[in-house]
């Protein structure tokens, strides 16, 4: 997918990416994003005795704030089962990745999300943080397309 968009970057301007650019343009296309359309405010989630997981966020929308709410077998899950009824999506989790950005106990951590959509399209979300678990939430919502906005 990226090296897609970086062959259409250097076919329009007739030379090599910069490491730079190359950055840019990743972070312009998966996040993160400096001003995300989603930005995630914070989050709670319970375990259930049956194994489930309630999820609970509150994110930042370029029309407000939207309270998610959902449940899943999972962190990624619940996250899923929240953003598909508040966003009104249809999607499915494709591939996930994470990693640390560091050596020590206090790095941050990445992960990587593609999701597919109804029209087979899909997309890819990255997300960074101290919190492996918020990074991963934040992914998601940047993997979402920029036209989706909650609590509609």
């Amino acid at each position: 997918d990226f090296s897609r968009h970086v062959q259409a970057h250097t076919d329009r301007e007739g030379t090599e990416m910069t490491l730079s650019a190359l950055w840019q343009l990743y972070r312009e296309l998966y996040g993160p994003h400096q001003h995300a359309p989603r930005q995630l405010l914070d989050y709670r989630t319970e375990s259930q005795a049956d194994g489930g997981l309630l999820l609970w966020a509150r994110v930042q929308t370029v029309d407000g704030i939207v309270i998610l709410e959902g449940n899943g077998n999972g962190l990624l899950s619940a996250a899923a089962s929240a953003i598909k009824a508040s966003f009104h999506l249809a999607f499915a989790i494709e591939d996930y990745h994470e990693h640390t950005l560091g050596r020590c106990s206090e790095s941050r951590s990445a992960a990587y999300i593609r999701c597919s959509f109804k029209q087979g399209a899909s997309r890819w979300g990255t997300g960074i943080d101290n919190d492996v678990s918020r990074a991963s939430l934040q992914a998601l919502l940047n993997a979402l397309p920029e036209s989706a906005s909650g609590g509609k």
